[in-house]
């Protein structure tokens, strides 16, 4: 044996110790699993695992009493496809071919029992009236809402709506809102904060900005006093507006004799020295509301675009032979400039936001009002109605959690779940909420025939994170209370890092390590991770391309008639074009 294949053997020998103690069933397990080292496979045999007996009386998980939640329709589909071949083929397969598969699963030689309930799984899954409960945490919030509709305050014949739909409503409330306003049907606040939104943006950036701000609704609708916590957040006082900070600057304090001994000492510069020279000069002249209404023609006088400094030699040297003075008070006012110039742009975030959140919640409570005249829910609708299901009580005081849980089939004993790092706070309360008497008092019921469990995979360099909500605090926070939990209830916790790739080679995932271990990128995640290659030996390469960026187009003359061609560059096109090259060119 050589030693790339020693190499091998021991590093496979290591991910699959590590893989059979993710899916031994014993354990409360968290797993930490970088992309291709065998996460479906741990899941679905952690499944099986369940699913037939242990030690003593135990026969075994109820089916019915297992739910996995997963991110995707297609991650479901997988997952019930891999675990219902599983069966099929133990129910038909060879003896030995049967024990093989048993002991390669459990680690062990499988027990009489064990290769018995084997045989008859298939059966008993195929014979569930609704199948194994491997999902998405959507299908299953709309199936408690659909079995507890009026504990849930909803209409027995509530619909789901799709993204489509959603946006066709949320269009609808919109425009209505539009059609107010030009009619003087709404507030001189909401049409103030409209007008001043729509003098920073064009429609097609407004229409982004509410969308972005609907996918945090809840968040939006439960704010109070948004205008003082935005002040704080930016360092602002309630009495700051653009006009009162540049009345205070170009007030009592305004160093008006010293710039116009800059503007005399720039007249004797360079051309451009002598241009601001002449546009000082009449500045000071004006009175200070005049000045206000040029302040960024004054500012463009002492800073570049983007309010970044000249280089020292911006005042020439024929100025500084009149006064040597003149740079340094040019460098002392474009330092006031910038320190003005980044308040103002705070106060103008303030209020840009604040405007942006009056005309969400007006959006908002429209786009409400349209769905509740069709009894219809959205995604967002189908969490947020659960996690308020699961939290509110019966009219006995108990939680409404032991009520549905005991009307499901007499409650869940195992939750496994995918992807957890692309899950939001509001799922991971339904999830704490499902399993919060897994570790406490009777819910750990029969403790010596049932082991409740809680199974969580997930990968931090995965997440795409506010795509779905989800929110890096709320990873670490979930896995340090479900480790206390567990640890309290005086049963297995398992921190089970999965970082052997049988996907990748070495030099990419040594790639993705360096990118982690650089001190811009080390604090996203909560853990440096070293990645482990199966692939011995096998070369690779990894290569960094510059950016594809569209230039700006130039503008076009006006009342030019459209008969020319005109050559474009696309980003995304080209680049689509360099990797299809790229692959055609590998595989000649």
């Amino acid at each position: 044996m050589t030693n790339i294949q020693s190499l091998k053997q021991k590093i496979g020998v290591d991910a699959t110790a590590l893989q059979n103690t993710a899916s031994n069933p014993a354990h409360n397990v968290w797993v930490g699993a970088s992309a291709g080292t065998g996460k479906t496979k741990v899941l679905t045999d952690r499944v099986l695992r369940l699913l037939l007996p242990t030690t003593g009386e135990n026969d075994g998980t109820d089916p019915s009493k297992i739910l996995c939640i997963t991110f995707t329709k297609a991650g479901a589909s997988e997952m019930i496809t891999r675990v219902m071949s599983v069966l099929s083929h133990w129910a038909v397969c060879d003896e030995n071919i049967l024990n093989d598969a048993l002991e390669k699963l459990l680690g062990g030689t499988p027990s009489s029992k064990q290769h018995d309930k084997a045989r008859r799984l298939f059966a008993q899954v195929v014979d569930m009236p609704e199948g194994l409960k491997i999902t998405t945490i959507h299908a299953f919030c709309q199936s408690i809402l659909g079995r507890f509709p009026l504990e849930a305050h909803l209409s027995p014949q509530f619909k789901l709506i799709e993204e489509g739909e959603a946006a066709n409503l949320i269009h609808q409330a919109r425009n209505a809102l539009i059609q107010d306003i030009r009619a003087g049907q709404t507030s001189d606040d909401l049409r103030g904060a409209f007008y001043n939104l729509a003098g920073w943006k064009n429609g097609e950036e407004i229409n982004k900005l509410i969308q972005s701000a609907l996918r945090d609704r809840e968040k939006i609708k439960s704010l109070k006093n948004s205008k003082d916590a935005l002040n704080q957040y930016l360092g602002l006082s309630p009495d700051d507006t653009y006009e009162r900070v540049l009345s205070d600057f170009f007030g009592n304090d305004f160093p008006q004799e010293t710039i116009q001994k800059l503007a005399l000492a720039l007249s004797h510069g360079a051309v451009k020295n002598q241009g601001k020279s002449k546009f000082l000069s009449a500045f000071l002249k004006l009175s200070i509301t005049e000045k206000i209404g040029q302040f960024n023609a004054y500012k463009s006088a002492f800073l570049k675009d983007k309010d970044q400094f000249y280089a020292d030699s911006h005042v020439s040297n024929s100025a500084k032979a009149f006064d040597e003075y003149a740079p340094q008070i040019f460098t002392d006012e474009a330092i006031r400039v910038k320190n003005i110039s980044e308040k103002i742009k705070s106060i103008l975030i303030a209020q840009s936001t604040q405007s942006l959140l009056f005309i969400a919640r007006d959006i908002i409570a429209r786009y409400e009002h349209l769905k509740s005249l069709q009894s219809a829910l959205d995604y967002d609708d189908l969490i947020n109605a659960t996690r308020d299901l699961l939290c509110s009580k019966t009219q006995n005081g108990l939680s409404m959690t032991d009520w549905i849980l005991f009307k499901l089939d007499g409650g869940i004993d195992h939750i496994l779940v995918d992807e957890a790092q692309d899950t939001s706070r509001e799922q991971w309360d339904i999830i704490l909420k499902l399993s919060e008497e897994f570790f406490t008092g009777l819910g750990a019921r029969d403790a010596d025939k049932v082991n409740r469990t809680i199974f969580i995979v997930g990968d931090e360099k995965q997440s795409i994170y506010r795509f779905n909500g989800a929110d890096p605090k709320s990873f670490a926070r979930v896995k340090s209370e479900i480790q206390t939990r567990v640890t309290h209830a005086q049963k297995s916790f398992q921190d089970v890092p999965m970082n052997t790739s049988f996907r990748s080679v070495r030099a990419i995932l040594d790639t993705v390590d360096a990118i982690f271990n650089h001190d811009d990128v080390r604090g996203a995640i909560a853990e440096n991770v070293q990645h482990t290659a199966y692939r011995q030996g096998q070369s690779g390469r990894v290569e960094i391309w510059p950016p594809y960026q569209t230039p700006p187009l130039p503008a076009r003359q006006p009342w030019k008639m459209p008969t020319e061609i005109q050559p474009s560059f696309d980003a995304k096109a080209a680049l689509a074009n360099r990797i299809a090259d790229q692959i055609a060119t590998g595989i000649t």
